[in-house]
């Protein structure tokens, strides 16, 4: 059985959450699968000698301060929700705004042809050569002019079926209509039908130009978005890599899914592979790229023109856990019960929990403090088989 029909063969069975104690699990699968990667520390690994802040928010968010973050986006599944996120938010901003100003967009799902038991790197090489072919000066000169583009937004993704990798690019290109020499048409389906053969003749052109075929139909999906899907085009070329792919498809996500889910150790061991070989063809590229108008937005999105977050929740702090502390969370298997208290009570049992698993029948002086009163927990009394019970001292 090859690696991948190996994971194919665990997909009935993986449940496809995506909440935050699911990405703290799956994070724990890049550990395991990628040991010496950043990754493996990500809100694991203390920054020094620093104490761990817990904080909580009313909208039921909680934050973990003192912890290193690798924002490795496309392995690590906490930094990369947490980054698409930022994007999907900054996206609708400006997008808003070029429809206000007058602009449409055309969404297009560029591939190549891929088979069964290629490796990544050459597909994804070879994806990267076709559309630097597009973005040559001739054929994106005559293309932008045709539609009117002024900027774009290119997402890559990569899924795997039983034909293989299947790297492609979501693009959203930005279209104003007073600068298209060219998209015409007596009603929406013509139009389409217009933007859809210029597109595709485009990519099948860039693909020729490098020596590579290109399906005009089936590798450039095209569709103009109208102004009221204009959040959900958004969302979904935004959307993040944690979604659950098709029955016959995985997402890089997938895999941890199988890593963690699985109990079948050959569905493991391939799973592991492929993440890794995943990882590997990945390293140093962009989910996001943005060119023209998108890429000056983002700048200003991104600089002092900032404008402030108004969404974002604001945290009250619960508590400090000292290092020692900390280190028995992790090694009790309490980090991804900690990353949801929500009250002073649940910070305490979750400490008091490890506390137990180290061996403690209470919960040693400095572990805990809680914010604001300074309240320390100096003593847990408790019977050594059961969940003790608090005794407090201020």
């Amino acid at each position: 059985m090859s690696y991948v029909h190996a994971v194919l063969s665990a997909v009935p069975l993986l449940k496809r959450e995506w909440n935050k104690k699911q990405r703290l699990l799956l994070q724990n699968a890049v550990r395991n699968t990628l040991p010496k990667h950043r990754a493996a520390a990500c809100l694991r690994h203390r920054l020094g000698s620093s104490a761990v802040t817990v904080s909580a928010s009313t909208s039921g968010a909680t934050r973990l301060g003192g912890l290193m973050v690798c924002n490795a986006f496309h392995i690590c599944p906490i930094c990369h929700h947490n980054k698409m996120e930022q994007e999907k938010a900054m996206l609708a901003d400006f997008v808003t705004k070029h429809y206000a100003d007058g602009g449409f967009m055309v969404d297009a799902v560029l591939t190549i042809p891929h088979a069964a038991g290629e490796s990544l790197s050459d597909v994804q090489s070879r994806l990267e050569l076709v559309w630097n072919s597009l973005r040559s000066k001739a054929i994106w000169r005559e293309l932008s002019e045709y539609l009117g583009i002024v900027g774009s937004v290119r997402k890559l993704e990569v899924t795997l079926t039983s034909n293989g990798w299947h790297p492609h690019y979501h693009v959203s290109l930005l279209c104003n209509w007073a600068h298209s020499r060219g998209l015409r048409g007596f009603n929406r389906q013509t139009v389409l039908a217009d933007a859809h053969a210029q597109v595709a003749a485009s990519w099948a052109r860039a693909g020729e130009r490098s020596g590579i075929k290109v399906s005009l139909f089936a590798q450039a999906a095209v569709a103009i978005v109208a102004g009221v899907d204009a959040q959900k085009a958004i969302a979904y070329n935004a959307k993040n890599m944690g979604y659950g792919g098709k029955s016959k498809s995985l997402t890089p996500m997938d895999l941890l899914r199988v890593v963690d889910q699985s109990t079948d150790p050959t569905a493991v061991c391939a799973a592991r592979r492929l993440f890794s070989e995943y990882a590997a063809a990945v390293k140093g590229k962009h989910a996001l790229s943005y060119l023209g108008t998108a890429r000056v937005a983002k700048s200003k999105l991104s600089g002092k023109d900032k404008p402030p977050a108004a969404s974002e929740p604001e945290y009250v702090r619960l508590g400090t856990i000292s290092g020692d502390a900390w280190n028995a969370v992790v090694k009790a298997g309490q980090r991804e019960a900690m990353a949801q208290v929500m009250t002073c009570e649940e910070l305490m049992q979750a400490v008091l929990r490890a506390a137990h698993f180290a061996g403690f029948t209470f919960i040693p002086s400095g572990w805990l403090t809680f914010m604001p009163e300074s309240k320390t927990v100096i003593m847990v009394k408790c019977e050594p088989t059961s969940i003790p019970s608090l005794v407090l001292r201020v």
